[in-house]
């Protein structure tokens, strides 16, 4: 057999073992697109799929008649070539005559929630899962990710804000007046005048387009619409009240977290803990020390104690204390001319202006150390490694304790002190409430206590 009819019977047969036309046939064009491909690009693949079938097919039938020796094999390329001429004849078909070409999958999804592309050339079931473009799309950032059909993702759209068409305010004005049939018993539960009541129901049935409440004598009556529009913003205007008062019920329930600054906590209240009356009701306490400011309106804390000038936007401040600065050290008086000072970066300035008013001239320690924290600095003069400006208010306790001595007579207000700080929500808290008394009456102890450190 010469290679013109080898390659004619070669082709016959791949073709027939591949791909074989029947009723259920459905020529799908998988087309893997950038999003927003134009379904056009499909009906191209299909004419250039087509024109090449038939060409071949041409070809291959033209050279098997003109070089084969044999009847039987002429007439086996020429079948061959019949059939790709037939192949090429039904894509042509299907791309350009009867073939639906679309961008929109059989969900009904689209390129924009796809992400590709997939067009059948008929409107019969789309191919597997394996096989189509758009089963094996990765979901957006941000997109919610869903199944749809059999197990195919889909990529839905992020929600969008609901804008209220009608004032919130007349809504609430026709709820309680509907619920009490009385313009008058509306303007004292919402704290305002009849007048205001009746403004507020003519806006809402302006924007409406429909008259909700009637009066009727003396008295007033829901109509159609009304009755159909009071039960449902009751029902609204209530889950609005119960998750309120579960997030305001969480917060009050259990005992008060308090945020302390670490020098506070330290060298202030652990001396005076022992006198806190734990055990009694609205007295529980759960006490935390960090550096960082917690956020206490998103709940990471109720409440805090903070050292600054009482300006925190957003919370209440009640002073405890104003802090007034000395030099601290062990007992033992060190020599000055020798010692290292060890400062917290916050006092930098305090010492300073400490520093050159003190009467007998400015000290000058060997070695200055910045560190981040008083508690810190108040520890290294402790341990006798050297001296610490910080306030005689703090330092009472360990002055008392023997730990710490005050090494001139020499004190400057710190423009500064100590606050306690709360959300307003939580104003009538009872057991913020009880701390709040308890700190204020430990702090009215602190000018007796300071006036008494020896010199």
């Amino acid at each position: 057999m010469d290679p013109l009819a080898a390659l004619g019977a070669f082709s016959a047969t791949a073709a027939l073992l591949t791909v074989t036309p029947g009723p259920d046939t459905a020529l799908v064009l998988r087309t893997a697109a950038v999003e927003g491909a134009r379904p056009a690009m499909a009906a191209g693949c299909g004419v250039v799929g087509g024109v090449l079938a038939w060409g071949l097919g041409a070809a291959v039938g033209l050279g098997a008649v003109l070089a084969v020796s044999t009847a039987a094999h002429a007439a086996l390329c020429i079948a061959s070539a019949v059939y790709l001429v037939y192949l090429g004849l039904v894509m042509l078909r299907g791309a350009l005559n009867r073939g639906q070409v679309t961008g929109q999958g059989e969900d009904g999804s689209t390129p924009e929630r796809r992400g590709r592309a997939c067009w059948t050339a008929q409107p019969a079931p789309c191919c597997s899962a394996s096989a189509c473009a758009w089963h094996s799309v990765e979901p957006r950032a941000g997109a919610a990710v869903f199944a749809s059909g059999a197990g195919r993702p889909m990529i839905a759209p992020k929600p969008e804000a609901v804008a209220l068409s009608v004032p919130l305010n007349a809504l609430r004005a026709f709820e309680a007046a509907a619920r009490h049939l009385s313009i008058k018993a509306a303007a004292g539960e919402l704290g305002v005048t009849p007048s205001a009541v009746s403004h507020q129901l003519r806006l809402l049935e302006e924007a409406l387009g429909s008259e909700l409440l009637r009066r009727v004598g003396q008295r007033l009556e829901l109509t159609e619409p009304g009755r159909a529009l009071a039960p449902e913003l009751s029902a609204g205007f209530g889950r609005i009240v119960d998750a309120v008062a579960a997030v305001r019920g969480q917060r009050s329930a259990g005992p008060l977290r308090l945020s302390l600054a670490p020098t506070f906590a330290v060298h202030w209240l652990s001396p005076r803990l022992g006198d806190y009356p734990f055990e009694r009701p609205g007295f529980a306490l759960l006490l935390s020390t960090t550096q960082a400011l917690v956020d206490l309106a998103a709940g990471e804390a109720d409440a805090a104690v903070r050292h600054g000038r009482g300006e925190w936007p957003g919370l209440l401040a009640c002073r405890l204390f104003e802090e007034t600065l000395a030099l601290f050290g062990a007992p033992g008086r060190p020599d000055l001319a020798a010692a290292k000072l060890f400062l917290s970066r916050h006092r930098e300035a305090a010492f300073a202006a400490w520093n050159a008013t003190l009467p007998g001239g400015p000290v000058r320690p060997v070695a200055v150390t910045i560190v981040d924290s008083a508690d810190l600095a108040l520890r290294a003069a402790i341990d006798g490694a050297g001296v610490t400006l910080a306030a005689c208010e703090v330092t009472a306790g360990d002055v008392a304790a023997g730990r710490l001595v005050p090494l001139f007579d020499h004190r400057v207000p710190a423009d500064a002190g100590y606050y306690l700080v709360y959300p307003p929500a939580l104003r009538r808290d009872r057991r913020l409430r009880n701390l709040r008394g308890w700190l204020l009456e430990q702090a009215a102890r602190m000018p007796v206590e300071a006036r008494l450190m020896p010199a």
